[in-house]
């Protein structure tokens, strides 16, 4: 039996977009349907409402910590107007989370935007810093009492959907080869993952640092952000290309840590890398359901690698893997947690654990689907919806009603590898079933949902930017 240091956090991670449903104003909401292949996020998991009961079902759990987004297009849906009610129901998560003795850890840009800022001429646009760092500077003001900040999410992956996004435009030449032919060709190119190029993520560097004193000098928060961990291995003789690859992915952020007072380090697999470059994951009956390997081992890596070159404290602000099989996820959670032990055991300063489920981050209408259903509403009125205890079945927090068609039976989820009178320790996982929850829409609450909305409109106001 392992034992993790003392104090150490114990959480789930979710993002905005993906759980909280209706987020009408992002520029995620105004691309899923034109984008192949991806789902309406709709009502997602509803966590927008319902993010009380999220939170209580990872303290009865056991856990001690929850990883959570401020929503960007919420806070700020034109530009320069700034919702107070929206600062007020973040506020009321962030209180919520103190009252059930979780620890907040906030994310303020989990890839989506307010719809306007790529109008605007998005990160790549002459004036994309001042815009980001008005709204990081009002979100200060909800922040008191949070210990965690992370400023972006995985800017590696925001630099390489930039550069996807400049492919499909036809924008870079180098791009085009003589046998390209069409926007069809152009897309399939584009969708092989490009490793991003420092000038894309130089934008996404710059503005964590323009806002990461910011935050410190108004709340005292410990400010950091999320590298994702690409777990970079080399085959023989590709040192050098390896170390090349890994610099664009990695290190070119990890870089731009220092000076930071913790690094978010997110793994879900590994691959490795020969002369050409990053070699796909072949394919095998053991891959996730969006095709990466199963690489519990990957966390262990990706801890060393972000390690190694900073010195930082590091959270686990992401982990898991892509899986309906709630047995599959048992062992794929107690793998990595024996490798990120042996990174403890080794010397790094690892402060928490914070999973969240599989590696499809780039889909987020797509990943709502695997997180949580629209709610379906039975003749009385009420919801009648599967709710488990288990954050590690990241975001099963809201699942298809047991009754609907596409589904039968409750939901299946793991208990997590430590209990409430053990923390710390890895415990031996046992399956567990889902609770049912019913959230009645009665004529009394549907007023109060009308009346909520009345007067988020009415406390808008414009502020001008400064």
């Amino acid at each position: 039996m392992s034992t993790f240091p003392e104090g150490f956090l114990w959480g789930a991670s979710t993002s905005p977009h993906q759980t909280e449903g209706n987020n009408l104003n992002s520029d995620w909401w105004a691309r899923e349907t034109l984008m192949p292949g991806m789902q309406p996020s709709s009502d997602a998991c509803d966590s927008y409402h319902r993010y009380g009961e999220d939170m209580r079902l990872l303290a009865d759990s056991g856990l001690n910590a929850y990883r959570f987004g401020i929503e960007w297009a919420r806070i700020e849906p034109r530009p320069g107007q700034i919702s107070h009610a929206e600062l007020a129901h973040y506020r009321g998560m962030i209180e919520t989370a103190f009252s059930l003795g979780l620890a907040p850890v906030v994310t303020l840009h989990h890839f989506s935007n307010p719809r306007w800022f790529p109008e605007e001429g998005g990160w790549t646009g002459t004036s994309a810093l001042d815009p980001f760092v008005s709204y990081v500077t009002t979100t200060t003001t909800i922040l008191d009492g949070v210990e965690w900040v992370v400023t972006m999410n995985e800017p590696n992956m925001m630099a390489m959907m930039v550069l996807q996004d400049a492919a499909r435009s036809g924008q870079l030449a180098q791009w085009q080869s003589p046998t390209v032919d069409g926007l069809a060709e152009r897309d399939r190119i584009a969708a092989a993952l490009p490793v991003p190029s420092p000038e894309y993520g130089s934008h996404f560097i710059n503005a964590h640092h323009a806002v990461r004193d910011i935050i410190r000098d108004r709340t005292g928060a410990k400010v950091g952000w999320s590298v994702a961990g690409q777990a970079l291995t080399a085959t023989p003789g590709s040192e050098a290309k390896t170390r090349e690859v890994r610099y664009a992915w990695e290190y070119l952020y990890l870089e731009a840590s220092r000076g930071d007072d913790f690094v978010g380090v997110q793994s879900y697999s590994s691959q490795s890398v020969d002369a050409d470059g990053v070699i796909p994951h072949p394919p095998h009956p053991d891959n996730s359901r969006v095709g990466t390997a199963y690489r519990p081992d990957a966390l262990g890596v990706a801890v060393r690698h972000a390690w190694e070159p900073t010195g930082l404290p590091i959270l686990v602000t992401e982990n898991g893997i892509a899986t309906g099989d709630g047995d599959r996820r048992i062992a794929y959670t107690g793998e990595a947690l024996q490798h990120l032990h042996a990174t403890i055991d080794d010397g790094a300063d690892v402060r928490g654990y914070l999973p969240g489920e599989d590696g499809g981050h780039g889909a987020h209408g797509s990943r709502a689907r695997r997180m949580g259903q629209p709610l379906p509403r039975g003749q009385s009125g009420c919801v009648q919806v599967s709710r488990t205890r288990c954050p590690l079945a990241a975001g099963h927090a809201g699942t298809r009603c047991p009754k609907s068609p596409r589904t039968s039976g409750s939901s299946r989820c793991c208990a997590p590898p430590w209990d409430s009178t053990n923390r710390g320790k890895i415990m031996s996982p046992t399956p567990t079933r889902s609770r049912g929850h019913r959230l009645c829409l009665t004529e009394p609450n549907r007023r109060h949902l009308a009346s909520e909305a009345s007067s988020k409109r009415s406390t808008m106001h414009h502020r001008p930017r400064t």
